[in-house]
This record gives C-alpha cells, sequence and structure tokens, in this order.
C-alpha cells in the first residue's frame, strides 16, 4: 500500500525502507569498488614502504592515491583514500594542482619544440 507523501509532515524525500532492489544492488557494487580500491592502495602502501624500508614521502602517497581513484573510476572518496595513508585532503589538492600546473608547463614547452 502506498504511503501518502503529501502535506506538513512530509519531506518529500523516498524512505530508506522504500529502496529498490535494483537500486540496493547499484549501492552494494558501488561499496564492493570501494572496498576493493581500499584494500589495494593498502598492500601498495605496505608493500612499497617494505621494499623502500622507509615509510613513503607524502608525494609518493598522493601519487598511489590519484592511481587507485583513476584505475577504479571513482568520484568523491579523495578525503577517504587520504585518511588510509594518513595525509591531509588539503595537501592532496594542492598537489594535484600543482601536478596540473607541471603538465601543461610541459605541454607548452613541447609545443614550442615542435613549432620550431
Amino acid at each position: 500500500m502506498l504511503k501518502e507523501r503529501r502535506g506538513i509532515g512530509s519531506t518529500g524525500r523516498r524512505s530508506k525502507t522504500e529502496s529498490s532492489a535494483e537500486e540496493k544492488l547499484k549501492q552494494a557494487e558501488a561499496q564492493i569498488k570501494l572496498l576493493e580500491a581500499e584494500n589495494e592502495l593498502l598492500k601498495k602502501l605496505e608493500a612499497l614502504e617494505r621494499r623502500n624500508s622507509k615509510e613513503l614521502t607524502p608525494s609518493e602517497r598522493f601519487q598511489l592515491i590519484i592511481q587507485t581513484i583513476r584505475k577504479h573510476d571513482l568520484l568523491r572518496v579523495a578525503r577517504y583514500l587520504c585518511q588510509i595513508p594518513e595525509v591531509s585532503t588539503s595537501g592532496y589538492y594542492r598537489w594535484c594542482s600543482a601536478e596540473e600546473g607541471l603538465r601543461e608547463t610541459a605541454d607548452q614547452y613541447d609545443f614550442q619544440l615542435g613549432a620550431f
């Protein structure tokens, strides 16, 4: 039986209990994808630290985070993934913008070399 969603007490949103099987499946798949990415990131961090027998620099950790995000095509999980290797989210975004600036500079340099 359908519930009345109009009136003063209604928020206009569907109740979480009314999720369809398809929505539940999508949520479960997204959660599995995130857990796989988290597991992979942890394995890479541990393997690299063991191989180098020292802690990774924040830059190396940021590199692993961005590789994980790109490989698993994740959206809006940078904050969560930054907590795993214990780096700051703001530092991650600053590093990403600096990397983008370096790529643009390299592209301009390559373009100038090709013009001559």
